[in-house]
Parts: structure tokens; sequence; C-alpha cells
């Protein structure tokens, strides 16, 4: 199974963006290796953010389309806490429902807030 991790980066609360986009990083690698410790998830890929789109490589616009893209070629969507305020988990959100994605949830597995 192929999942995408969708967590909020312009909706966290640090000052910048680069600190933002840090913590948002660090966040990703503690929910994959929460995951992973589950049955359902032991064998799944994981694909997110931070490898379609190192730092300083792309515009915002192209992020977009490039996390749009995977989450259609995905066959489900994992959500972090407070994706609600981010721009761009409201969007992968949106494309994951019209394409019928499976959806998980932070809240779901139990997972930490940050």
């Amino acid at each position: 199974m192929k999942v995408y991790i969708s967590l909020p980066i312009s909706g966290r609360p640090e000052p910048t963006f680069d600190t933002r986009y840090a913590a948002a990083q660090r966040r990703c690698a503690l929910i994959i290796s929460l995951l992973r410790k589950c049955d359902e998830f032991r064998d799944a890929e994981f694909v997110h953010t931070f490898d379609l789109n190192p730092l300083g490589t792309v515009t915002e616009a192209q992020a977009m389309g490039r996390c749009i893209q995977a989450v259609i070629e995905c066959d489900a969507i994992f959500e972090d806490y407070n994706g609600w305020t981010s721009r761009g988990c409201t969007v992968e959100a949106e494309t994951a429902l019209q394409y019928r994605k499976r959806f998980y949830s932070a809240a779901e597995f139990c997972l930490p807030r940050e």
C-alpha cells in the first residue's frame, strides 16, 4: 500500500518558513516511525512533500502540483492533526476525497499531539 502523509507546514505556529518546515519534517519522521509499528502499515510505502519537494528547490505552486499528483497516485492518505490550518493539507484532502482514497488520521491511531 502506498500512503501519502499530509501534515501542515504553512499552518504551523513557528515564526518563519524554515522553522515550520524543519518542525514539520521532524513530525513526519515521527509519524512514519509510529505507523511502521502497526501491522497495517508495516510494509507500506510512505510519500510526503519532503521527498517530493526538497527545501528551496521549487515554488509553492510547483510543490502543490507534485503533492496533488502523489495523492492521486497513492492508495490512501494519512492526515495529521490540524490539517485544516494548512492550505496544502486542505487541497490534498479534497483531492483524496474526489479520487476516493482511503483516509487515515492521527486521531484514529492515537498518535501523540505536538
